[in-house]
């Protein structure tokens, strides 16, 4: 029986990263952090991957690609390279949430996770899960820190705070949430482009993957250039 090998692709936020994933586990995974510059590096990670795990690019059978909520511009170039790369193979591909990913990169934790990534124009792109079965407590949206920090409270649990908007928004969470705020290691705020391989993976072996033309970026908010075209 062929082994699925997938390979991932995360450019939503500050880091970029790429991992080969196959047989329930990571194989290979590259991370570059604080660069922001996905395009320069993402193809050197790919070809590193592949390098990494001894597996040639013929052999993937699926790309996933972090979809968002993210930097504009980063889920550009990571959903276009993620569609070049399956058109190219002829495979299908997977969008993965990027607050999914930083969620369970956090590890289980006894209480809520929240996965904050910074959104700029003071506001934060945020979902809390369960720190135990990582199911959705409340979903993903961009919202006022004040606001998601009130969502957070309403649970009742300890929360712990992981991504850029971690740091960002730290007086404003222990504002709302005194004694219940926690925060993740700082390492664990990038995403794991391995964490984004096993989901990727876990949803084309259940049969989700689609034709790349249906991967679309999740932004949660307008463009600066939509919100300018909207203004009478």
């Amino acid at each position: 029986m062929t082994v699925a090998l997938l390979i991932a692709l995360d450019t939503s936020a500050g880091s970029t990263g790429a991992a080969l994933a196959g047989e329930g586990r990571v194989l290979a995974s590259s991370l570059t952090t604080g660069t922001g510059r996905h395009s320069e590096s993402l193809f050197r990670q790919i070809e590193a991957v592949l390098a990494g795990a001894k597996k040639d690019k013929r052999e993937i059978r699926a790309v996933a690609v972090t979809h968002g909520p993210g930097s504009f511009t980063g889920l550009r170039v990571g959903l276009a390279t993620a569609k070049g790369l399956a058109f190219g193979l002829s495979v299908k591909a997977i969008g993965v949430s990027s607050l999914r990913a930083l969620a369970l990169g956090a590890g289980e934790f006894d209480g809520v996770i929240a996965a904050v990534l910074d959104a700029r124009k003071q506001q934060v792109y945020g979902a809390l899960y369960d720190g135990k079965s990582f199911v959705e407590v409340s979903p993903e949206g961009a919202f006022d820190p004040g606001d998601f920090a009130k969502k957070a409270l309403e649970t009742g649990k300890k929360i712990l705070f992981t991504g850029s908007g971690t740091g960002a928004y730290r007086e404003t969470w222990r504002a709302v949430l005194g004694e219940n705020f926690a925060t993740a290691p700082e390492e664990k705020w990038n995403i794991d482009p391995g964490v984004v391989a096993l989901l990727g993976l876990a949803a084309f072996e259940a049969g989700r993957g689609v034709d790349p033309s249906e991967l679309r970026p999740v932004y949660h908010r307008l463009s600066e250039a939509e919100e300018k075209a909207r203004k009478p």
